[in-house]
This record gives structure tokens, C-alpha cells and sequence, in this order.
């Protein structure tokens, strides 16, 4: 399980063990993305634990994606 403490803009990431894995924070397109703490030589991702983490920031990212996809779909019935 990942657990999330908001802060300004940022959303840390903590394992169940307490942790930490990194943070989430808002692209310049509205997502959230996700920035791992571990340097690319230290440590390694299981799959279950990237599932986590995606699962966590589609859980984020779902009501601005559903915004995105409503103006969208707006967008193309005004323009026919």
C-alpha cells in the first residue's frame, strides 16, 4: 500500500514500511507526475510496487483526466 502526505504543490510517497519513495507534483498539462527518491544506481522497482505507485497517481490524476476527456468531447461537438 502507498500512502500520501500532501504538502505545497508536492505529494510525498511512502511504502507501507514507512519508506519514502518520492513525490508527486503537477506537469505544466495538469498531471500529476511521479519523481522516484532512489537514484538510478541505488535500489531497484518491483512491478508491484510501479503498480502501486500508477494505481496511486491514476487515483490522482482522475478527475482532471475525466475534465480533460468531458472538454474534449465538447470541443469536438461544437466543432461539427
Amino acid at each position: 500500500m502507498i500512502t500520501t502526505i500532501n504538502s505545497v504543490n508536492v505529494i510525498d510517497f511512502f511504502f507501507e514500511n514507512g519508506k519514502y519513495l518520492g513525490y508527486a507534483y503537477r506537469e505544466v498539462d495538469g498531471y500529476y507526475v511521479f519523481q522516484s527518491s532512489l537514484h538510478q544506481r541505488y535500489g531497484f522497482w518491483t512491478s508491484h510496487s510501479l503498480r502501486m505507485i500508477a494505481d496511486k497517481l491514476d487515483e490522482l490524476n482522475k478527475e482532471w483526466d475525466e475534465k480533460v476527456v468531458n472538454d474534449l468531447k465538447q470541443l469536438n461537438r461544437e466543432q461539427l
